[in-house]
């Protein structure tokens, strides 16, 4: 797992985020959730698993993850990073441009 700081420069870096530390939350907008959301969906496809495989890896309710892939919830910092791993994917291919 990442430390706070390398976590902010990350997501500061590969989209230009404003990353609210104290409350570990992440702003986005809404294009840039749903392109999060597309590139996780798109993760899992490839890796050939269920939603709910990766929501139990990643300690998260099936229903939770699941609005997460919709781009209907944006994520705290520390939950989206729980899903990029439980997605054995490196963060870049997730928080990317």
């Amino acid at each position: 797992m990442f430390a706070c700081e390398e976590t902010e420069a990350l997501l500061y870096y590969y989209l230009n985020l404003s990353v609210r530390t104290c409350y570990n939350t992440v702003n986005m907008t809404d294009a840039s959730v749903k392109k999060t959301a597309a590139r996780i969906q798109a993760a899992r496809h490839e890796k050939h698993v269920t939603q709910e495989a990766v929501a139990t890896k990643a300690g998260v309710s099936i229903s939770y993850y699941a609005q997460v892939e919709r781009g209907i919830i944006n994520p705290t910092t520390s939950k989206l990073l729980q899903i990029i791993e439980a997605l054995g994917v490196e963060s870049k291919d997730i928080l990317g441009k």
